[in-house]
């Protein structure tokens, strides 16, 4: 299937989740790797705190959406084309904000590892190695345990091929690379440490270790395509929702999206 079928496609098969006043549903892309609790598949339903959030912020503002979860990869490219107008679960990046808009906070917080008000979530990194080869990240990229296994399009790949890291892309979802490195007993990946919790708990606490030292810190955001349909105003409006959501029911969101079912 050609790139520009697959996007047509995938545009089709969008579910929408609020739809409001008869408006045009703006079309919203996020990761489809099973990114617990963040953005993952409940009962074949994008589900997720950072779903919900960015969910109660577009019915705030009365905004329909239609969502997709889609391999990041290619949100990322949908994004930067047009073909969809937002992304839950962006980080910041200077490529990414050729083709995104970003709260103007953004850059400064990423430089500062703090938490951005119009962040959707801030996020804790970690190291996860082989139990065998007795590994503790200390704060240095060059000594991670190589080959560092990340899916394509994140912007750790980035950064780590960036230092003349080896990294090792075969694996979709960081749930897959968890699996492999289990399997392969050498190497690393970089994950998010609810998810990396979750998949020790579930089998594989006697073959991986977290390191205790976190990797990075960063903040999700609703991002907005710069070719999209977003308007600066509403921009703006829609990440004022996303802090007042979050402040005034996250608890209670984070509560409900914990007690869903989750199938890796």
């Amino acid at each position: 299937m050609t790139f520009i079928k697959l996007c047509i496609f995938s545009l089709i098969a969008m579910t929408t989740v609020v739809n409001a006043d008869e408006m045009k549903p703006l079309k919203v892309c996020g990761e489809d790797s099973q990114w617990f609790p963040h953005v993952f598949t409940s009962q074949g339903k994008p589900a997720g705190i950072q779903v919900r959030l960015a969910e109660e912020a577009f019915k705030a503002a009365n905004i329909g959406v239609a969502l997709k979860l889609l391999p990041w990869k290619r949100c990322l490219q949908f994004a930067e084309s047009g073909l969809v107008d937002a992304i839950i679960g962006a980080s910041y990046n200077t490529e990414r904000s050729a083709y995104l808009f970003y709260p103007d906070d953004a850059e400064l917080a990423q430089r500062e590892q703090r938490q951005s008000p119009s962040a959707l979530a801030l996020v804790r990194y970690v190291v996860i190695t082989p139990k065998e080869i007795n590994y503790q990240y200390a704060g240095d990229p060059q000594s991670l345990p190589q080959s560092v296994l990340l899916p394509l399009g994140f912007s750790l790949a980035d950064d780590l091929v960036a230092m003349g890291i080896e990294i090792d892309s075969a694996g979709k979802r960081d749930i897959d690379n968890l699996h492999r490195l289990a399997m392969y007993k050498q190497g690393s990946t970089i994950v998010i440490e609810t998810l990396a919790r979750h998949a020790l708990k579930s089998g594989l606490d006697n073959k991986l270790s977290i390191s205790d030292k976190p990797y990075t810190y960063k903040n999700n955001y609703l991002a907005f395509s710069k070719r999209g349909n977003v308007s600066a105003e509403l921009r703006i409006k829609l990440w004022q929702s996303v802090a007042a959501v979050r402040e005034s029911i996250g608890e209670r969101i984070e509560q409900e999206v914990m007690a869903l079912p989750f199938e890796p």
